[in-house]
């Protein structure tokens, strides 16, 4: 027993250390484009990010540049607002498994919606568009 419990623990950190060297790797590259002056705008768009427990964080008229996605504005938040995003990367693309602490687990996931609809495509590949709404919702399968 006291076995498994270590071998977890150790897969736990693990996942841990490769969702923040991940997530290091990715802030890093990304030019989500810091707005000076209006000229630059390309967007204003709302994010919603729902946990399913403590409630809705809304922001509002946010203002991005062109070809800005919502994984870089999602990864932009987190670092401003001051809460955990875990990203996996795989041959398929990005997946974001955790936002705020809670990860994805056999039961639950992120839920990427545009403007209400569920997302046909990754966070990592759809550039914003002026009104959008985006919402990460905590979802079960």
């Amino acid at each position: 027993m006291r076995r498994k419990y270590i071998f977890w623990i150790i897969c736990l950190g693990f996942g841990i250390s490769f969702g923040i060297v991940t997530y290091h790797q990715r802030t890093t590259s990304v030019d989500i484009g810091e707005v000076s002056g209006v000229e630059q705008v390309s967007a204003a768009v709302q994010m919603r990010i729902d946990n399913g427990e403590t409630g809705v964080m809304i922001f509002d008229d946010l203002k991005v540049k062109k070809q800005v996605t919502a994984l870089d504005l999602l990864e932009r938040l987190a670092l401003e607002e001051g809460f955990s995003l875990v990203i996996e990367r795989s041959g398929l693309g990005e997946y974001i498994s955790g936002i705020g602490g809670k990860v994805a687990d056999e039961s639950h996931f992120w839920a990427f919606l545009i403007n209400g609809e569920m997302s046909q495509v990754g966070a990592g590949d759809y550039q914003l568009v002026d009104g959008d709404t985006i919402e990460f919702g905590w979802t079960e399968f």
